[in-house]
C-alpha cells in the first residue's frame, strides 16, 4: 500500500530490509596455538607475557574456504588485534595476514601482516562488534554494521582465526565463525526505488497489526505477505532460514510527480533518508493454504520481558563440550570429513578423518556442515552407531552426500563423562576442575520423605 499525504504533493512509500538469520559457529582454540592466554569458547584473556608486547595469542582449531566471516565482541579492556590469516604459528600481530585492532580508548585500525593500512572515522564503545569478512576474494573490515576499509589484497584458500593480545588482562569476547547472510530490500512502491545508493525492489510487505508501546515495553506488529522465490519462499520458512531474522521497517517520501526521477530502467532515486518506524526480529511464522505468511515481528525490547536463568541440579550448567563454561580443549575431539550418504533429514553417514569412532562417541555432540545450503547451520547428535548419526532435529535443508562437516564430541553434562575428558591445563588431567554443577545435590525423593 502507497499512502498519500493528505494536502500534500507527497506520497509515504514503506521500505523493508531483511537481514537473514545469522549463522555462527563459537570459535575454539587449537592447543599449539595458544600463548600467554586465558582460551574458552569464543574468550580469550591476556594473562601472561609482557604489558604492552604482541606476545599473547590464540589461534581457531577451523579454517574456511568459503564466504564468511568472523566476529568478536569488544569490551575495550586494552589492545587487540582480530582477523584472519593462513597460518596462526606465532603471536607476533604481523603474522596476521587481516588484523581489526582496537584499542582502549575505541580506536579502531585496520593491519595487513603489521602494516597499517586505515584508520577508522568511528570510534567503538564497549559491547560493540568487530569484524573481518571475506567475500570470493574481498577482504573488508567492519565496525558493527558499518564497513570501514576495504583490502587492495586479494585473498582466496583457507584462513584461520587469529589474534594477538597486547595489554594485560586484554579480552576477546563471543568470538565466532559466520555466514555472509543474505539481505533483502523491498518496497510497496510500484517501481524499485534508489536510496543511499541501496535498490529496494517493488515488493508490497506491510504490517497488518502493530501494537506501539512507550518506555521499555515491548512493540509488536504481524506482517502478512505472499510467498515467493523473489523474497521468502515456503521452503525457507519451514526450514527456519528467517527465525529470529532481522527487520528494519521504514518509510520515505517522494513526490508525485517523481516521473522526472525516473531513470531509463525504471529506478526512482530518492537523495531523503529513510524514517526507520520499527528495528527488530521475526518471531512466529504462519504460512495459509492461499500462499500467504504471516509474521510476528518482535521490536528490540522484546528480551527485557523474558526471564532468563540457570537451573540449579546435577547437570552441568555448561551448554555444550567446550564453550565458555565448560573450557575443554576440543582438538582432540574435533573431527572432519564429509556426509558420506543421507538416510533421511535425522540420520546420515559420515567418513571422518581418524577413521569410525567408537558407538555414543558423539552423544550430545554437534554436527556442523561447511558446504552446500546447510553452511554453518550445526545441530545436536542424539547418539552414533559407528559412522551413522542420528540428529535431535534435521537441518533447513537436506544435507547432501559430499558436503564437508564438521564433527564435535557431546558430553551428557554428569560428572563421571566429565572426568573422563583429557584437559592437561588442569592438575588432575581431567576436566572435573571445570564441571558446574552440585552431583550431591538431594533430589525430589529427598525433599518428599517423611517420618513412617
Amino acid at each position: 500500500m502507497i499512502t498519500h499525504l493528505a494536502q500534500s504533493t507527497t506520497y509515504l512509500a514503506h521500505c523493508w530490509k531483511i537481514e537473514e538469520r545469522p549463522r555462527e559457529l563459537v570459535i575454539h582454540w587449537a592447543a599449539a596455538s595458544i600463548a600467554n592466554v586465558t582460551a574458552r569458547g569464543g574468550y580469550l584473556k591476556k594473562t601472561g607475557g609482557t604489558n604492552g608486547t604482541d606476545d599473547a595469542a590464540a589461534g581457531s582449531i577451523a579454517s574456511f574456504s568459503a564466504d564468511f566471516y568472523v566476529k568478536f565482541r569488544t569490551r575495550l579492556d586494552g589492545t587487540v588485534y582480530f582477523g584472519l590469516a593462513t597460518s596462526t604459528a606465532t603471536a607476533a600481530a604481523s603474522s596476521i595476514d587481516f588484523a581489526i585492532r582496537v584499542e582502549s580508548d575505541g580506536t579502531i585500525k585496520v593491519y595487513e601482516g603489521g602494516v597499517l593500512k586505515a584508520t577508522s572515522s568511528t570510534t567503538a564503545v564497549s559491547g560493540d562488534f568487530l569484524q573481518v569478512r571475506r567475500v570470493g576474494t574481498a577482504i573488508t573490515y567492519w565496525h558493527n554494521r558499518t564497513k570501514i576499509y576495504t583490502s587492495a589484497t586479494a585473498s582466496s584458500g583457507a584462513l584461520f582465526c587469529d589474534t594477538s593480545l597486547v595489554t594485560g588482562s586484554a579480552t576477546v569476547n563471543d568470538a565466532v565463525f559466520g555466514y555472509v547472510p543474505t539481505v533483502i530490500a523491498v518496497t510497496d512502491h510500484t517501481r524499485r526505488l534508489s536510496i543511499n545508493d541501496e535498490i529496494y525492489y517493488p515488493l508490497p510487505m506491510m504490517p497488518t497489526k502493530t501494537a506501539l508501546s512507550d518506555g521499555l515495553k515491548p512493540n509488536n506488529a504481524e506482517l502478512t505477505h505472499i510467498l515467493t522465490s523473489a523474497g521468502i519462499s515456503e521452503a525457507d520458512i519451514i526450514g527456519g532460514r528467517w527465525d529470529y531474522a532481522r527487520f528494519e521497517y521504514s518509510t520515505v517520501k517522494y513526490p508525485t510527480d517523481a516521473a522526472s526521477l525516473y531513470s531509463a530502467m525504471g529506478v526512482v532515486t530518492l537523495s531523503t533518508d529513510l524514517a526507520q518506524k520499527m528495528i527488530g526480529q521475526f518471531g512466529e511464522f504462519k504460512i495459509n493454504t492461499a500462499g500467504y505468511f504471516s509474521a510476528e515481528l518482535r521490536s528490540l525490547t522484546q528480551p527485557l520481558a523474558q526471564e532468563i536463568g540457570d537451573v540449579v541440579g546435577s547437570l552441568c550448567t555448561a551448554r555444550q563440550l567446550g564453550d565458555f563454561i565448560c573450557s575443554q580443549p576440543l582438538d582432540s575431539y574435533t573431527k572432519t570429513g564429509t556426509i558420506a550418504s543421507v538416510t533421511s533429514g535425522l540420520v546420515v553417514t559420515v567418513s571422518l578423518s581418524g577413521g569410525t569412532q567408537a558407538d555414543d562417541y558423539f552423544e550430545y555432540g554437534l554436527l556442523q556442515i561447511v558446504t552446500g545450503d546447510n553452511a554453518f547451520y550445526e545441530r545436536e547428535i542424539k547418539n552414533n552407531v559407528g559412522d551413522v548419526l542420528t540428529l535431535q532435529r534435521p537441518f533447513p535443508f537436506t544435507p547432501v552426500a559430499g558436503n564437508s562437516i564438521r564433527v564435535l564430541a557431546g558430553c551428557n553434562r554428569l560428572l563421571a563423562k566429565c572426568i573422563t575428558f583429557v584437559n592437561a591445563n588442569n592438575p588432575s588431567g581431567t576436566n572435573v576442575e571445570n564441571f558446574h554443577a552440585f552431583p550431591t545435590i538431594p533430589g525430589m525423593s529427598k525433599l518428599l520423605q517423611y517420618p513412617s
